[in-house]
């Protein structure tokens, strides 16, 4: 009797030492099931997160790209600190007809250059719109060439898509500003022109 029972002692231990192990393997894979899933949720909100900064780094790229161009007070400052140096000398700010947008952005660049006290013409809403361009254009002759480049400099800082391009004329004329009274060299027309184009489309992507 005392063999049985030890016997029956031994085979109870070697069933519970089972299940104990059964137990734990059945615990280490529910562990690492659990450490794999976490590992997946962390990878899948690091995607998310990656996506959704994506998405606002574009929907502030499309928003830019619809804005209307604009000077803000301290920057039409700069720009007539730019040009004081040129103070009495003549200039024409242009817009096309009809281009509200551009209109605006010609008002702000033509308050510009009266605060630097430069003799401004303004032709804004007049201009035909012909042509094939977009941003600004200055157009000037070889005697405020000067003039010109240090304007040039000062809104393409801001801007972007400034042009400046050296507009020889013909008969004592300027191609932009029209006939010049007087017998002016047509390399000396006293005035240069900011023209104030259509704003240019975004590249496409």
């Amino acid at each position: 009797m005392v063999t049985i029972g030890v016997a029956g002692e031994l085979w109870f231990q070697s069933r519970a030492s089972d299940k104990q192990v059964l137990i734990r393997s059945a615990t280490h894979e529910i562990e690492g099931l659990l450490n794999k899933e976490a590992g997946d949720a962390r990878k899948e909100a690091g995607k998310a997160n990656e996506r959704a900064a994506n998405a606002e780094e574009r929907a502030a790229t499309l928003l830019a790209e619809i804005q209307p161009r604009s000077l803000s007070l301290s920057q039409q400052r700069d720009i007539a600190n730019a040009m004081r140096a040129f103070s009495g000398w003549k200039v024409m700010v242009s817009s096309n007809r009809g281009d509200l947008e551009g209109y605006q952005l010609g008002k702000q660049i033509l308050a510009s250059l009266q605060s630097a006290h430069l003799d401004v013409d303004n032709n804004l809403n007049n201009a035909g719109g012909g042509g094939m361009y977009a941003g600004v254009l200055i157009s000037h002759s070889r005697s405020n060439r000067e003039a010109a480049n240090a304007l040039k400099k000062a809104l393409g800082s801001i801007l972007g898509n400034v042009l400046a391009f050296e507009s020889h004329g013909t008969g004592g004329g300027n191609a932009v500003i029209g006939p010049v009274k007087g017998s002016y060299d047509p390399l000396e027309v006293p005035q240069f022109v900011v023209s104030v184009a259509a704003k240019p489309l975004p590249m496409l992507k």
